[in-house]
């Protein structure tokens, strides 16, 4: 069929686009992200070259996340029902306090531990807390005779940069390799605030310290690596939030040739959105929501949060449309059934390309 079309090249296409311009600069049409990076408004198979698809697993499937606050544990507990119910396969839960044993078990409650995931947020350097947390959670598995090895989940902390730390966390990962064998322990993100280039290189580094800190007490590098699990803030620029996934798997890439780390898959990403405006736009932040979960979602995560259209006072309809964004995505658009909906994309490709060109500079300067 493309041999019915005559050949075309770079310059035959952007003098037609200047002909439409109608006198206007071509150079109009140039994007300037952050002052740094420039993209020109499309790309050609010559300029890109050979790709290869950055898909981090067999297929493109991803968890619904149901992302719950715990004040009340019954509360929370109804909220998280409703949300698997209605088709979450997966549970974010922020955790302020320690939770009793009989707190976990009224948060768990009649929930199916074995056919979902469960990632905990608490924003602590407290040990203990995570400690504590870990534990009464697996004593929920046990009491209810779940299977320790078919429970997946994660956990997030706030770690810093103390030796004692790093001991504690090892002990934790040790004990865990036995009680909750699926679950990882070094969940790493980035701050909400930060530029597109910013949050890669916050995630990259923050997780190249937990290798070399654990490491240094002996851990093999393949066990630590396993226990990593990116979180990605997902923000409304559309084309640089898929590329940034897809640049932070090309970048991890890298990472695990130097240290050797073989026939793994590139650890698993989490995201959940920048915030909302709130001023009275929810019917905006519907829309915002359905293309900030496709820029997720063609990038390529493993687990998404989108967020209720108004957070300050969500409803349990506000809760289902969030959710079922991402069930369209999956059972009309079949976003899920391309293992990396964005390869061989020029424009995207070439983004990815880039972004993870600056980042890798920037890494390997600071690392000097």
């Amino acid at each position: 069929m493309f041999e019915q079309f005559s050949p075309t090249n770079k310059d035959s296409w952007k003098n037609q686009i200047e002909k439409d311009l109608k006198g206007k600069p071509y150079s109009e049409l140039i994007w300037h992200l952050n002052n740094e990076l420039n993209f020109e408004p499309f790309y050609t198979k010559e300029e890109i070259g050979q790709t290869s698809p950055l898909a981090s697993r067999s297929g493109n499937n991803w968890q619904i996340a149901e992302q719950i606050t715990v004040v009340d544990c019954r509360k929370a507990n109804a909220t998280a029902l409703e949300g698997l119910l209605g088709g979450a396969d997966a549970l974010e839960i922020n955790i302020s306090k320690n939770l009793s044993s009989a707190d976990m078990a009224a948060l768990f409650d009649g929930i199916e531990l074995p056919i979902i995931s469960v990632h905990f947020n608490l924003e602590t350097d407290d040990l203990e807390l995570v400690e504590s947390v870990l534990k009464h959670f697996s004593n929920q598995v046990t009491a209810r005779e779940f299977n320790p090895a078919e429970i997946r989940g994660s956990i997030s902390y706030y770690s810093a940069d103390k030796p004692e730390i790093w001991e504690k966390i090892g002990r934790l990962m040790s004990w865990a390799k036995t009680a909750l064998p699926g679950f990882q322990l070094l969940a790493v993100g980035a701050d909400t605030q930060l530029d597109a280039e910013d949050k890669l290189l916050t995630c990259l580094e923050n997780a190249v310290v937990a290798m070399d800190k654990l490491s240094d007490l002996g851990m093999p590098v393949h066990e630590i690596h396993k226990h990593i699990r990116f979180r990605l803030p997902i923000g409304k620029q559309y084309f640089v939030e898929i590329a940034n996934i897809r640049a932070l798997k090309l970048l991890w890439l890298h990472v695990q040739k130097a240290y050797k780390i073989g026939g793994l898959e590139t650890p698993p990403i989490s995201a959940a959105f920048d915030n909302y405006s709130y001023d009275n736009e929810q019917n905006t932040n519907m829309i915002r929501a359905t293309t900030m979960a496709l820029s997720a979602t063609i990038g390529g995560v493993d687990c998404l949060i989108v967020k209720p259209s108004d957070e300050k006072g969500e409803t349990a309809f506000q809760r289902r449309i969030a959710r079922n964004v991402q069930h369209l995505l999956k059972m009309e658009s079949y976003i899920d059934r391309v293992a990396d909906p964005a390869a061989g994309a020029y424009y995207i490709e070439k983004m990815t390309s880039e972004i993870a060109a600056r980042v890798w500079e920037k890494f390997i300067s600071r690392q000097a």
